[in-house]
């Protein structure tokens, strides 16, 4: 796995800086913040794959507009390398026991925009640009239904998609 460059980011997808994306001369945006890049001193460490069980993090994927939890799956290291190299939402599915590449069977894909690691450095928060339903059984999100005070339960949207076109019959 090779480390991204100082500076580079595989999320921008060939977007191009131009001048209007600058600052003005002698100012810094974000001068309050502290920038921290992955090198071969903190990329085993962060995010800590140790902390989890079998090596698994949570991972979160938010709608990068609207601020929506879309799902929540797992990663390992190879999963988490291959977001970073790609650009592209990969988990790794229990089930299954192998890398879940999202949208590979649904064409239903995740372009992540930012990744994010709480303050214990065991989740992942990864902001995206969510392409078709992000949930499995057809919903915009997987958090698609709600509970009532009295516990029963609303589905509160309208499916996207029917699965049964998306996957084949199960």
């Amino acid at each position: 796995m090779s480390i991204p460059e100082k500076g580079s980011d595989p999320f921008r997808q060939g977007k191009k800086h131009n001048e209007n994306d600058l600052p003005p001369k002698g100012q810094t945006p974000f001068r309050h913040l502290q920038h921290l890049f992955m090198t071969a001193d903190n990329y085993e460490t962060i995010p800590n794959f140790s902390a989890g069980i079998d090596g698994l993090l949570p991972a979160i994927a938010q709608d990068h507009v609207t601020g929506r939890v879309l799902m929540m799956a797992w990663m390992n290291r190879q999963a988490w390398d291959e977001t970073v190299q790609t650009g592209q939402a990969c988990y790794y599915s229990r089930s299954r026991k192998s890398l879940w590449r999202k949208g590979e069977t649904s064409g239903h894909r995740q372009r992540v925009v930012k990744l994010q690691i709480d303050c214990d450095a065991d989740c992942i928060l990864m902001q995206v640009e969510q392409i078709g339903s992000a949930c499995h059984e057809g919903y915009a999100s997987c958090f698609f239904r709600s509970v009532n005070p009295d516990l029963s339960i609303v589905i509160q949207e309208p499916r996207l998609v029917d699965p049964s076109q998306v996957y084949g019959p199960r």
